[in-house]
């Protein structure tokens, strides 16, 4: 599919931006990440036009926590995602790297303020509800002009999500003046992750016990994003056509205790497990993150299922779950023998393991990538 180059211009441009400080009203600079919003003064522009781009996951680990992108056109000036055409003369501002957990493709946030920056740009913390600027650019006769645009991390983002609709509102204060701008309507929805997930590219539907011969626990330890413990979790049947794969989050208090229930749960929190992302899509084809459940693995690969609800409870010598897929699958075990419990290291002396690819069945291309902040860990 064609490269959104036009809109990754955008966003190149914006991140560039965001690196330098912001010129404060009374002279000198004002360090990116401060929170100082001025009351809106101004006169509300309205919002003709909205698209909430939904990015990757800010980090594997975490597959429910996710970076948006929002953009807002006035004047009845419009953009084209799929094409990269600008129609009509207006402004387009632009809320880049927006942190949130994600429920349906949409954001779980419903404010949005800056997060801190580093002297040499990196994310100090990361935050749902964090993000990293605002941006406004003229577009003149469907042409946009990459070069003249107005930036700022003063401000802040209200987003309201209904069964019809979206309220989106941007407070922002460039270089001492006010501006507020509203949208009140149905968004275009673009998702520029490279994680597919639908039921459709699950395995035929499937009701069971599964039985594992091997398991394995590891311990992440702090990882300088979320504050959890990620616990993995994999299983094996004896005859290696059957395994699971799952992310589950315990304290950091004591990162060797493995052991409790873990409830399927949209935000990664102690005592929850992350639902499955779904496939990670590249040129050779899909690869599944967990959580997941996987049957009939071979060397052209597995039937998938993507774990979307449900519990699983990790004891001395017993792993046990009942969960669910996107498409009503339902699985059961109850393993009991040895777990080798062992730290990430221990586990990963080379790194992070290399995925399985699915059976090549429904494998989408997906159009651009986002340049974002460094993130600090």
């Amino acid at each position: 599919m064609k490269k959104l180059s036009f809109l990754m211009a955008i966003l190149v441009s914006l991140a560039m931006a965001f690196t330098a400080c912001e010129k404060n009203p009374n002279g000198g600079e004002t360090p990116g990440g401060n929170d100082t919003t001025a009351t809106p003064n101004a006169e509300v522009t309205e919002l003709t036009g909205m698209i909430i781009y939904k990015a990757e996951p800010i980090a594997y680990i975490f597959p429910s926590f996710n970076q948006f992108h929002f953009q807002g056109l006035t004047n009845g000036a419009t953009y084209d995602p799929s094409t990269g055409d600008c129609s009509g003369s207006g402004l387009l501002v632009e809320v880049t790297q927006a942190f949130s957990y994600v429920e349906n493709n949409l954001p779980l946030s419903t404010e949005f303020t800056p997060f801190e920056m580093t002297a040499d740009n990196y994310i100090k913390e990361i935050f749902p509800g964090a993000t990293g600027g605002v941006a406004i650019y003229e577009i003149a006769n469907g042409v946009l002009d990459e070069k003249s645009f107005l930036s700022t991390r003063d401000f802040k983002v209200k987003l309201e999500i209904g069964k019809t609709s979206v309220k989106f509102t941007i407070e922002c204060n460039v270089e001492g003046e006010e501006y507020l701008f509203s949208f009140d309507g149905t968004p275009l929805l673009a998702d520029i992750s490279k994680f597919w997930r639908e039921a459709k590219d699950e395995g035929p539907k499937f009701e069971g016990a599964e039985t594992y011969a091997q398991a394995e626990v590891i311990y992440y330890g702090e990882t300088g994003i979320l504050p959890v413990n990620v616990i993995e979790v994999v299983l094996l049947s004896e005859d290696q056509t059957s395994f699971a794969n799952f992310y589950c989050y315990g304290s950091l208090n004591d990162i060797k205790n493995v052991y409790g229930t873990f409830n399927v749960a949209t935000e990664h929190k102690e005592g929850t497990m992350a639902k499955c992302p779904g496939l990670y899509l590249t040129e050779e084809g899909g690869y599944a993150y967990p959580s997941f459940v996987a049957r009939n693995y071979s060397q052209s690969g597995a039937d998938y299922y993507f774990v979307n609800a449900g519990s699983l409870t990790i004891e001395e010598g017993k792993i046990s779950f009942d969960l669910s897929s996107l498409n009503g699958s339902k699985f059961t075990t109850n393993y009991t023998g040895n777990i080798a419990v062992k730290s990430y290291k221990e586990a990963y002396p080379n790194g992070a393991q290399k995925r399985a690819v699915v059976k090549q069945n429904a494998i989408k291309s997906q159009t651009f990538e986002v340049a974002p902040y460094n993130l600090l860990f």
